[in-house]
């Protein structure tokens, strides 16, 4: 679950949610004490830690919606098996069992273990759902299932036919749940990938291209940028308020003391003027 929550908090930042180290440590020690079974105290205690302006509350609502939305999966009703595959012909029983039997809790366990594990917060374009769809399969044992499949099929028997084509069913249902879960994921992560490329293109465009469209976002990062400044101006006199220690003028100032340093006396950094002055203004009557 750490590694879920990771990626979770990854695409916090990139869809504009300002995540420091510390708060992602507070994060995880958060999902510690309250654990994930109720889902909404997981959820408000995540956002009391990692949300703090009413819109970032709104980006982190709806990317938990979506992000830690995994229905089970909808499968369709099938007949237990008549005898339940050993894999003495090298498959791995474990899937096609779930299927037969409609374990829909135990099929969307496994598929988010697999999904965590394939880290779809790499998914960037759409090109590469299916591909990501196919991972995810892989991992849970599809080409075993096929396999089995293939042989109920070859055997030519009534019942084994049966069971053939009702464990195709079930794996073509699961197939499609996949590829549905991996299309929620990317309209979430390709949002954030987005946001990165209209950022890119404000931060370079030219103020007269600029469209009535893009004046919220544009705020957005001049507020980002005054913040860079401010922290760094006083970054600058934090450090500049003591300064080093000034041995002639303390030695001087405690000759009364009869050489006791009562007093200390520092060097003091002049602090000029700021070094970076900016006036921004993106309004169309300048």
């Amino acid at each position: 679950m750490e590694v879920l929550l990771h990626q979770f908090m990854h695409i916090l930042r990139r869809s504009g949610v300002r995540i420091s180290i510390a708060e992602g440590l507070d994060a995880f020690e958060t999902a510690r004490h309250v654990g994930f079974a109720d889902r909404e105290m997981f959820r408000d205690s995540l956002a009391a830690v990692l949300a703090k302006t009413l819109s970032e509350k709104e980006i982190f609502m709806d990317c938990f919606d979506r992000f830690f939305d995994f229905p089970l999966p909808l499968m369709p009703q099938t007949k237990p098996a008549a005898s339940s595959p050993d894999g003495s012909d090298g498959t791995n029983p474990a899937l096609s069992a779930m299927l037969m039997s409609g374990d829909q809790a135990g099929l969307a366990a496994a598929m988010s273990m697999a999904a965590t594990a394939e880290n779809l917060s790499g998914l960037r374009f759409f090109t590469q759902k299916n591909m990501y769809a196919l991972r995810i399969l892989d991992r849970l044992g599809m080409r075993a299932v096929d396999t089995q499949i293939q042989g109920l099929i070859a055997a030519g028997t009534p019942g084994s036919q049966e069971q053939g084509a009702a464990l195709q069913e079930a794996r073509d249902c699961l197939a499609t749940n996949v590829r549905n879960y991996v299309a929620r994921q990317y309209n979430l992560v390709g949002r954030a990938v987005k946001n990165e490329f209209d950022e890119e293109y404000l931060l370079h465009a030219k103020l007269n291209y600029l469209e009535q469209k893009h004046y919220q976002k544009m705020h957005a990062i001049i507020m980002r940028m005054v913040k860079q400044l401010n922290d760094r101006s006083s970054r600058r006199r934090k450090a500049a308020r003591r300064g080093m220690l000034d041995f002639k003028k303390t030695l001087r100032q405690n000759v009364s003391h009869q050489g006791l340093l009562f007093d200390t006396c520092w060097k003091r950094k002049k602090i000029d003027r700021p070094e970076v002055v900016v006036i921004c203004d993106i309004s169309r009557s300048v």
